[in-house]
Formats: structure tokens, sequence, C-alpha cells
């Protein structure tokens, strides 16, 4: 058998993985619980693949896309930095009083700064 058609035979199992993936994946994720990885593990497909494909499921499903990314207690699925996984919810108020320390911090290393500096000079 030659390359190509090896290719093309691999392609169309993939095909075949990839449809049968997008048919369950209501079903196992909101009955079975299980995650995008989790899914994507079962039919032997990259989470890329998975997550490719979640615009489709949700369009022929009449749901948000974001509905099939979020998984009670985990957070919402994400790619960040290559890797595919779980982005716990930000709190508001924490996320708040965690900037304004920062701003805090950034001020007086500002002023620590500066006053290095004029004295440098003088």
């Amino acid at each position: 058998m030659k390359q190509n058609e090896r290719n093309l035979k691999r392609g169309s199992k993939q095909n075949e993985r990839t449809r049968q993936m997008m048919m369950s994946y209501m079903d196992l994720h909101f009955d079975e619980g299980l995650t995008p990885l989790e899914i994507a593990e079962r039919f032997s497909l990259s989470p890329s693949t998975v997550y490719d494909s979640l615009w489709k499921i949700a369009s022929e499903n009449g749901v948000s896309r974001d509905s099939l990314l979020k998984h009670p207690g985990r957070g919402n699925f994400g790619h960040l930095g290559g890797k595919f996984g779980y982005v716990k919810p930000v709190d508001p108020t924490i996320f708040r009083k965690k900037l304004r320390n920062l701003e805090s911090t950034l001020s007086e290393l500002k002023k620590a700064v500066k006053e290095n500096i004029w004295e440098e000079e003088k």
C-alpha cells in the first residue's frame, strides 16, 4: 500500500471517530460528566479535534459553545500556553483586592526607584 493510500485510510478512520464523538458529546459531557479531554481520549482523538468541533456540536444542539466548555466544580475548559485544561472561575472581589495590592506595590516601587535615581545624580 502506498503512503498516500495509508494516509487516506488513517484520515477516514479519524473522520469516523470524530463523527462518532460529535454524535455522542452531549450525552458523554452532560449525562456522564466527562470532560472534553476525557472524551478525546475515549475516541482516540486529540483535544484540539474535540475543541475545534464544539461550535458545530453547539449549533446542532441549540446550546452555546461555552456551555460545552463548562464543567461543574472544574471551571471552564480552555487552551493556554499550548495546553488544554480547566481554568478556575475568578472571584471578582478577590481579583479587585489583589489588583489594588499590586497597584500599591508598584507605586511604592516607583517611589523607591525615583528616590534611588535622585540620590545617584547628586
